[in-house]
């Protein structure tokens, strides 16, 4: 669904200039550092609104947006709850006046220099006209409290209505008023433009959110909202010429985070049983499991990729971007600005009841979220990261999960312990799910059992649903207006060679399925972010001089001297090299992989195909470069545009399962050592079984079917390049 419409914070640069996902990675890290630094005082104001009145259409995961960002502020940041005032319908009524006075009494009255002050808005968003605008189109940026209200004279549209709303104009000098400089405002809310006027297509799954139609004229701001405005300037000592020369030069204090560019819309994003706004999400998710050394910059990069591509499951073009107080050097600072006050961590404890304990799984990644629903096991960890005990998990209904004690007495498990992951568990029988259009057929059966017949993809393995815009999905099965099947993004992309060649339609269909769910399953175990294995992912340019990019695991993180570099966009028809570094104490056994847009999987290393030699772990404190010097081929990045995604494993085990699966592929097509091998039909399938065969802690397995795969034996990285052509 469309999701808040972004308020311009009255910043020229926010109003007229859309800034890059480089620009929007440096905000995160700036904002993770400011705020776990020792201040006097932490003080945040979080408004989240699903439930607006008649008229105006409702929103799904605004109130999840708030606990994301209030129980990361309390357990990484070190916020006191009582410092932390929450406005929702179900709580505090987020009306106009109710949000303006607990800003100025909660944060202007209260905060005191060097006190770090966050204030966060989910909800709808719009534009008003400006009395006195900066930018071009004279319109001012506004966040939609619960009483919004359009006030029309006599109903005539040709007469000038007026709006209950906060304009960007009031909140600068809100802003202003703030007697300490560590300001953080995060808006997650989309701005009503000319993006409200596209086309809905026989499969569109998302739901304009205008507030506005763009073909009326954009209201004014309501006379209180003027008054309010010349209250606040006068308790400033400001002109109005003053406060209009202030404006143009950029934003009052700190920092800001949007969701998206001004003309944008913001995301509600569907996680099967629970809605978040995508920028929250992702922000809170990262700062979650961020260290303490990531500036606002360096952090904007992934993290803005990241929001596009989960935007993209709602049809939404999304672009976060951030702007900082002109003059300073917050772009280098952690965000919030404070470094966290506690470890990393994947969860907290919220509540114990008997033997029951209940936690909030907001550092968990959304690819992730399968394998934390049973037999996961986390770490209790005090503040220096030391284990006290352990949890079994045992279910999960949205963030929250579930489970028991293990290994540790009662008292060792108290509400706000935070948790790390020791174990995710991968359900070995994980299946696709697919939404099916009325273009397709109304007999889901009768299609499942045709696929079935193919005997190319198991019964328990696919999921075909009807396709609904607020169902989630893994991709969209559709036939065009020539009558052919086509596999479909959930933004509504056609997946380039979606249905594998040879055979007929169906059979076609059930190859790319299988290596869907192939990919399906490997990403579930992407863990760099939580694994204790010291490895490092280098992306070099083709004379292996220059870094591209840098990727890290969670142990690898901590080193005192980091090489690390944002990720940049690399030329369709260039050549890279990887260089896998092992920082670890112990030999690791690496494999790395690419995987296409279309869920192609090729294996890039090891490549010893004739059986007579065997794979060499990496030494610790060693590298290595793929392309090995012997191998058969360069590493060409071809096009079309879009995003490369390598993985590489490393394992304290050998690989010997998924080598000679491969090894027997290879042989069979007559594949010579040092050359890449492309997986096809259901050798993707079989090789990702292999692998969590090979990782899998109880050979014997539970009743379940969930291979257990710990972080101190198995790290998967996952690197993302942006091709361009």
């Amino acid at each position: 669904m469309k999701r808040r419409h972004f308020l311009e914070f009255a910043a020229t640069t926010l109003a007229t200039i859309g800034l890059s996902p480089a620009s929007f990675q440096h905000s995160g890290d700036q904002m993770g550092r400011v705020l776990a630094q020792s201040t006097p005082r932490k003080l945040a104001l979080l408004v989240g609104i699903n439930q607006y009145p008649k008229g105006i259409r409702s929103l799904r995961g605004c109130a999840t947006d708030v606990q994301l960002q209030r129980e990361l502020l309390i357990h990484r940041f070190g916020f006191k709850a009582q410092d932390i005032l929450v406005l929702q319908p179900e709580t505090l009524q987020p009306t106009r006046q109710n949000i303006i006075q607990a800003f100025e009494e909660h944060l202007i009255q209260q905060a005191k220099p060097g006190d770090v002050v966050v204030f966060h808005f989910s909800g709808h968003g719009g534009r008003v006209r400006d009395p006195k605008p900066i930018s071009e189109d004279g319109l001012n940026g506004v966040i939609v409290p619960i009483d919004y209200q359009i006030t029309n004279n006599d109903g005539d549209r040709n007469l000038q209505t007026s709006v209950n709303s906060i304009m960007g104009r009031s909140l600068f000098l809100l802003t202003a008023a703030l007697k300490t400089e560590n300001f953080t405002a995060v808006l997650d809310c989309c701005h009503s433009g000319g993006a409200s006027r596209k086309a809905e297509t026989a499969i569109d799954q998302t739901v304009l959110r205008s507030i506005f139609r763009d073909n009326l004229a954009a209201p004014n701001p309501s006379e209180a909202e003027l008054a309010d405005q010349d209250r606040w300037m006068q308790a400033m000592g400001w002109t109005t010429a003053e406060l209009q020369q202030r404006r143009q030069q950029g934003i009052a204090k700190g920092v800001m985070l949007g969701s998206a560019q001004r003309n944008q819309f913001s995301a509600d994003v569907s996680f099967g049983d629970f809605y978040a706004g995508a920028f929250t999400y992702l922000l809170t998710r990262y700062l979650w499991q961020a260290t303490s050394d990531q500036t606002l910059g360096n952090v904007f990069i992934d993290l803005g990729r990241s929001t596009k591509d989960l935007a993209k499951t709602s049809r939404i073009v999304q672009d976060p971007i951030f702007e900082t107080k002109p003059g300073s050097n917050y772009q280098q600072q952690p965000i919030y600005l404070i470094n966290p006050s506690q470890p990393a961590a994947e969860a907290v404890v919220q509540s114990v009841q008997g033997d029951r304990v209940e936690f909030w799984l907001g550092g968990i990644s959304p690819e992730s979220l399968d394998a934390f629903s049973k037999n996961a096991k986390f770490a209790i960890v005090n503040s220096t990261g030391q284990a006290l005990g352990y949890i079994r998990q045992r279910g999960r209904t949205g963030l929250v999960g579930y489970g028991t004690l293990e290994g540790a007495p009662k008292s060792a498990i108290v509400p706000g312990a935070l948790l790390q992951e020791q174990v995710r568990g991968i359900a070995i029988e994980t299946a696709l799910r697919i939404g099916v259009t009325p273009a397709v057929t109304d007999n889901l059966q009768q299609l499942k059992n045709n696929l079935v017949n193919t005997r190319r993809i198991p019964a328990q393995r696919l999921e075909l649903v009807s396709y609904r815009p607020d169902q989630a999905v893994d991709y969209i099965l559709h036939r065009n207006n020539q009558g052919q099947l086509e596999l479909n993004t959930t933004d509504l992309k056609i997946l380039p060679n979606g249905l594998a060649a040879g055979g007929s339609e169906l059979e076609r269909l059930a190859q790319r399925l299988q290596s869907l769910l192939a990919v399906k399953v490997l990403k579930t175990l992407t863990n760099g972010n939580s694994s204790t294995l010291k490895v490092t992912v280098e992306v070099l340019d083709r004379k292996r001089e220059t870094l591209v990019s840098a990727t890290e695991s969670r142990g690898a993180g901590n080193r005192q001297q980091r090489r690390s570099a944002p990720v940049k966009a690399v030329k369709a028809g260039s050549e890279i090299a990887l260089k896998l570094i092992n920082q670890d104490r112990q030999p690791l056994h690496v494999a790395v992989l690419a995987i296409a847009s279309n869920g192609d999987l090729t294996i890039l290393h090891p490549l010893l195909w004739d059986g007579s030699q065997k794979p060499v772990p990496l030494a610790p404190q060693e590298h290595r470069m793929v392309p090995a010097s012997n191998d058969r081929f360069q590493f060409m990045i071809e096009p079309p545009a879009g995003f490369l995604e390598l993985i590489t494993l490393a394992s304290t085990e050998p690989l010997n399962d998924v080598l000679r699966g491969l090894q027997k592929i290879a042989q069979q097509r007559g594949t010579r050592s040092g050359s890449p091998l492309d997986l096809q039909n259901g050798e993707p399938l079989a090789i990702v079984g292999d692998l969590l065969n090979t990782l899998d802690r109880d050979s014997q397995r539970n009743q379940q079917a969930i291979a257990q795969v710990a972080v101190d034996q198995f790290a998967m990285l996952s690197t993302i390049l942006e091709v361009q052509e």
